[in-house]
């Protein structure tokens, strides 16, 4: 490094002593930069190295994290849909039964009702019977008075000798 320096120097003292290289600013500001950097390399290259490294280790930690969140991320993305996964099909467990208790209700409900129309149509057919039983006999009770009464009627009007037909008829009614 030392020789890589002192060749340069000696270039540059060689070049102004012939006057090829000509001071002005550039030069100036040129030949600066040329020895800070051989001063830099020189001196701060361990510290140079050791900041890049650390930067590099920090950068690698990063990247780990990053992967590191990065599958935490995917497998709480797994848990989700499995648990989605599961809650669909406890929901469609619970539609068919839910569907097959309201049918098994609906069943009983028509049953129920069946029964329920049976019974009264039952009641009122029952009480229909009675009360015709009730206004036929009382027509036959009508009939049998209004039959006996014109039987008196026209047996009032009947000679002795069929007087005999009409106790016997009396008796009958």
């Amino acid at each position: 490094m030392m020789r890589v320096f002192g060749l340069i120097l000696a270039l540059v003292l060689v070049g102004s002593s012939k006057e090829i290289i000509v001071y002005n600013e550039e030069t100036i500001v040129l030949i600066c930069f040329a020895i800070f950097m051989l001063l830099a390399v020189k001196y701060m290259k361990n510290t140079a190295i050791e900041s890049l490294e650390s930067r590099a280790d920090a950068i690698e930690k990063e990247f780990n994290d990053f992967y590191r969140v990065r599958e935490d991320v995917i497998e709480s993305l797994i848990h989700a849909y499995k648990k989605q996964t599961k809650v669909s099909q406890d929901l469609k467990m619970m539609h068919a039964s839910s569907k097959k208790q309201i049918q098994s209700i609906f069943a009983n409900h028509k049953m129920t009702l069946h029964n329920r129309l049976s019974l009264e149509i039952d009641s009122k057919l029952d009480r229909i019977f009675r009360k015709n039983i009730k206004v036929t006999g009382s027509l036959q009770e009508t009939i049998a008075a209004t039959v006996t009464t014109h039987m008196y009627k026209h047996a009032k009007g009947l000679t002795s000798k069929h007087a005999s037909s009409l106790s016997l008829l009396k008796k009958v009614l």
